[in-house]
Parts: C-alpha cells; sequence; structure tokens
C-alpha cells in the first residue's frame, strides 16, 4: 500500500488590540465627619470615546447605598460591596464616554453618611461597541501593613486593564500598590487609592492586593475591563501534516 503525506500550510490571523493607556484622575472627601447625603468631584474633562471608573468608599452603619450621577454619561456598575462593620464601598464604569471637558461626577447616597473619599479617573483603548467589564473580585484584611487581597479571578481577554480600588478605615495612612500595578490616584489623607496594571495576555487566577501602612481594616475591589479589538494583525503560519 502506498503512503502519502499531506502539508497543508495556514496562515491564522489574530486580533489586534488598541493600546490602552491611563490618561488622568480627579479626588475628593469629606473627612470633617460631617453627615452628608451626596459629594461632587471636581470636574473632569473627557473626550468622546473615553473609558471613566468612578469609585467611592463611604461610612454609614445603616446599609445606605449609592448612586452615581452626571450630565453626559451612562454608568454601569462595575462592584458593589458593603462592609459589615459599615464602611460601602462601590465602583462604576462608563464606556464609549460623550466628550465634556467640564463634566462633575456625583455621588448621591440613600442616607446621611461620613468620611466619603473617591477617584474618578479616565482611560483610553478600552473597548467601546459593549460594555467591556469582564470579571471583578473583592476581599478584606485587617492588622498591622493592611493588606487586602481579592478573591482569585480570571481574565478572558487578551489585552485588558486591571483597576482596583481600596480603602483603609483610618486617616492619614500611605500606600503601596500590588506587584505589577501603578498606583494612580489617592484619595485626601489617603483613606482610599486607585490602582491599575494593563496586561497583554490571559491572566489565569491571579489576585490583586494593596498594602496600607496602618493598623486597621482594609478592603479592595477589583474590577477588568476589555481592550478595544481594532481589526486582524498578520497571522502565525501553521503547518499540519496528514498522512496515512
Amino acid at each position: 500500500m502506498k503512503q502519502f503525506l499531506l502539508l497543508l500550510m495556514l496562515l491564522v490571523p489574530s486580533r489586534a488590540f488598541a493600546a490602552i493607556a491611563f490618561g488622568s484622575c480627579v479626588n475628593g472627601a469629606d473627612n470633617s465627619n460631617a453627615q452628608s447625603s451626596s459629594i461632587s468631584a471636581p470636574q473632569i474633562a473627557i473626550s468622546a470615546g473615553d473609558f471613566v471608573i468612578a469609585a467611592i468608599r463611604w461610612e454609614d452603619g445603616n446599609s445606605v447605598t449609592a448612586t452615581i450621577t452626571d450630565s453626559t454619561q451612562t454608568w454601569n456598575v462595575s462592584r458593589n460591596s458593603y462592609t459589615a462593620g459599615g464602611t460601602g464601598h462601590r465602583m462604576w464604569h462608563a464606556y464609549n464616554a460623550t466628550a465634556n471637558a467640564t463634566d462633575v461626577v456625583t455621588f448621591n447616597f440613600t442616607g446621611l453618611v461620613t468620611y466619603p473619599n473617591f477617584v474618578v479617573c479616565r482611560y483610553t483603548g478600552i473597548q467601546t461597541t459593549s460594555n467591556p467589564l469582564d470579571q471583578n473580585a473583592g476581599g478584606s484584611s485587617s492588622g498591622a501593613n493592611c493588606t487586602p487581597t481579592s478573591s482569585s479571578y480570571t481574565t478572558t481577554a487578551a489585552s485588558e486593564v486591571l483597576i482596583a480600588f481600596a480603602q483603609i478605615d483610618m486617616l492619614d495612612s500611605s500606600v503601596s500598590p500590588g506587584s505589577g500595578y501603578t498606583t494612580r490616584a489617592t484619595s485626601p489623607r489617603v483613606v482610599a487609592a486607585l490602582e491599575d496594571q494593563i496586561v497583554s495576555s490571559i491572566q489565569t487566577g491571579i489576585t490583586t492586593s494593596m498594602t496600607f501602612n496602618m493598623s486597621a481594616t482594609c478592603n479592595i475591589d477589583v474590577a477588568t475591563f476589555k481592550g478595544a479589538v481594532t481589526g486582524l494583525k498578520k497571522g502565525t503560519l501553521m503547518t499540519l501534516g496528514v498522512g496515512r
């Protein structure tokens, strides 16, 4: 019986992604222990197609919830957490943003709260055609050099930004980002901070952390967002052999 070998050479394309980039942040707080039902951020300049992340922590003891408003964007919940000790924290995002050079974000509460601390940051290169949210996770800790660490998670896209917001129940801390992360903003008196990491491959079974230099209770929330696909890039040449 004759033997033969058939070689097939295939050019397999892969997706090309836009470069994800950090833009800018604004922050704010009311650390006077006065009760309030809302707090507004300073103006932030948003360009068309930007991605905006907003995060806040507050204290209340009565399971107060928070919402977010501004004049132009459509907001989605990225991560919603509430700590039994009376500290709430929440993250939202707006994708394919509408341009607004003087955008003002306002956080509203369903009751009176104290110590609201927030950050609002913008990015470029994030998916605009549909909600880019991929994964979210959270965790808490307590003790000296408080280091909250999220539960493990696995991303699903090759290009993503991992954004974490952490807070500590203490004033005047300092913060160190988790391994591979960059601190982008802290709230006044470092009650809360936001860090990110931009990745170019799927991340499997990872966790996210941040370290405060004080002894207290601390929490972290992380959400991951897919990068924008710009098309197909030159494929990889694959050779397949079929023989008999």
